[in-house]
């Protein structure tokens, strides 16, 4: 009898553990609906939205923001433009952008220069830049827009002369908000080099 009852007990064991191993195997069925979060206090439920599976997925999510930033300069020449010299505007715009989360996303930094037109004791020169950013946060995220005008001389005439001014764009801002998508941003810069 006790030759039964064990091979009975071997067997009520094993069987017991083979139970939960098939256990584990079975397929979770996928019930749909939608995840979210239900607030038990107001009933209201706020579905999720889907992770993104990769950082692809992620950039392809993104949408551009684009425009132009335009900056027209009057410039009076206390400095005179050497001989065989130039003037050149330059604007530089840089952006940090920066997640709801406080992470820094992407950093962008624009330059474009343009050679100014010298009449007597002034000059004038436009500066375009076209943009086209890759924004997580462009509501919130600014614009740092600087110029630099920068003065040389020519190369072959004696007494070489270069001269630089350096100012932001708008005087006590320095940064703008990022411009609504395809818009056309204008500034005046009245300047003296």
């Amino acid at each position: 009898m006790t030759k039964i009852f064990r091979t009975a007990l071997v067997c009520a064991c094993l069987a017991g553990l083979m139970h939960g191993a098939f256990g584990q195997n079975i397929p979770q069925r996928n019930k749909g609906g939608v995840r979210g979060i239900m607030d038990p206090t107001t009933g209201v439920f706020t579905p999720t939205p889907p992770a993104v599976a990769d950082e692809d997925a992620a950039a392809a999510a993104i949408i551009p923001t684009t425009g132009k930033l335009v900056v027209a300069f009057t410039i009076k020449l206390v400095t005179p433009v050497p001989t065989g010299g130039s003037l050149f505007c330059i604007v530089i715009a840089a952006v940090s952008d920066v997640s709801t989360t406080f992470q820094l996303n992407n950093q962008i930094s624009e330059e474009a220069t343009t050679k100014a037109t010298v009449s007597g004791g002034t000059a004038t020169c436009t500066v375009t830049i076209p943009y086209s950013w890759n924004l997580t946060n462009a509501a919130k995220d600014t614009v740092d827009l600087q110029y630099d005008l920068d003065m040389a001389g020519s190369v072959t005439s004696p007494g070489f002369l270069t001269r630089t001014s350096s100012q932001f764009v708008v005087p006590g801002a320095g940064a703008i908000k990022v411009p609504a998508n395809g818009a056309t941003s204008s500034f005046k810069v009245a300047a003296t080099i």
